[in-house]
C-alpha cells in the first residue's frame, strides 16, 4: 500500500491522521462561508429561473404581456442556467428558438466550468505527494 498525505487547505496530515475544526484556520472558515454563500446563490438564481419560466409560460398561454427574452437570459447568465434550462422542458417554454435550444446549455456549461474551477481554488484539496 502507497504511503500517502492528505494536504487539506495547506496543512499536510499523514493517511491516518485525525484532525477536526480546531485545525481549520480563521481564513479557511471564511473559504467555507464564501462557498456557502455562493452555493445559497446559485440555488436562489436557479429557482428564480426556474420561476421565471413557468411565469413566461402562463403569460403566453393567457396572451398577456410577456417577459422579455434578453430577461430570461440574463437571469441564466447570472446564475440560473440550469432553473431556467429546466423550466424550458419542464413548461415546453422557448423549446424551438434556436437560440434557446443553443445558448441555454452553453450558459449552463460554461457556469459547470466556472463552478469547478471555484470549488477547486476555494477548497484546495490535495491527495496526492
Amino acid at each position: 500500500m502507497r504511503n500517502f498525505k492528505v494536504a487539506v487547505y495547506g496543512r499536510e496530515y499523514a493517511q491516518d491522521a485525525q484532525f477536526d475544526s480546531n485545525d481549520v484556520e480563521i481564513g479557511e472558515w471564511r473559504k467555507l462561508n464564501l462557498l456557502r454563500i455562493l452555493l445559497l446563490y446559485l440555488l436562489i438564481m436557479n429557482m428564480v429561473g426556474l420561476i421565471v419560466m413557468g411565469v413566461d409560460k402562463s403569460k403566453a398561454k393567457r396572451h398577456a404581456w410577456r417577459i422579455p427574452e434578453k430577461t430570461l437570459f440574463l437571469v441564466s447568465l447570472l446564475g440560473g442556467s440550469i432553473g431556467t434550462w429546466m423550466g424550458m422542458y419542464l413548461f415546453r417554454h422557448k423549446t424551438k428558438h434556436w437560440y434557446f435550444l443553443i445558448g441555454m446549455p452553453m450558459i449552463c456549461m460554461l457556469h459547470i466550468v466556472i463552478a469547478v474551477y471555484v470549488f477547486y481554488k476555494l477548497l484546495s484539496i490535495n491527495c496526492f505527494d
